[in-house]
């Protein structure tokens, strides 16, 4: 499960790089060092999807609410 994750969050600080500063990639990161700079490249790639994909806001509370209202969603068992 750990390389999984690995993984993924390897592809998301790629794809953070590439589409925040294309000219600036970075292929090799210090695990203490580069801490600080790997969560702005994330978040910067994040916010930069956000914008390019023009995601709102999702309010999680009403989500599942909404998906407990739905019998269809959840079958006959309400957890």
């Amino acid at each position: 499960m750990e390389t999984i994750l690995v993984k993924i969050f390897a592809t998301a600080l790629a794809l953070s790089q590439v589409t925040t500063t294309p000219d600036a990639v970075k292929t090799q990161f210090d695990r203490v060092r580069d801490q600080e700079q790997v969560a702005q490249l994330l978040h910067a790639g994040c916010t930069h999807m956000r914008k390019a994909l023009d995601v709102e806001d999702i309010n999680l509370e009403d989500l599942i609410a909404t998906a407990l209202d739905d019998p269809q969603a959840v079958g006959e068992n309400k957890a």
